[in-house]
């Protein structure tokens, strides 16, 4: 039981990471030498803006992660027969 929660947890956190990349929000929480690429896991990104207390998401910001997801899912399963 307690491996569903941590699993489910963890999905939630890269759900919230994968939320705050298609904001663009995430640049807030990397280094300010590098501007053009993601340098950090969407884990990280997702644990830093969950003890971000300023949070504002709105709810477009978690449609498109939760479409940029399932666009994913498709895209790696496509290959797979």
């Amino acid at each position: 039981m307690l491996i569903l929660i941590a699993t489910l947890a963890c999905l939630i956190v890269i759900l919230m990471g994968l939320t705050f990349v298609s904001a663009g929000l995430h640049r807030r929480y990397q280094v300010k030498t590098t501007t053009k690429k993601r340098m950090l896991s969407f884990q990280i990104i997702g644990r830093r803006a969950v003890k971000d207390t300023r949070l504002i998401l709105l709810k477009q910001h978690l449609s498109d992660a939760i479409t940029q997801l399932i666009y994913g899912i498709r895209g790696a399963s496509a290959g797979v027969q």
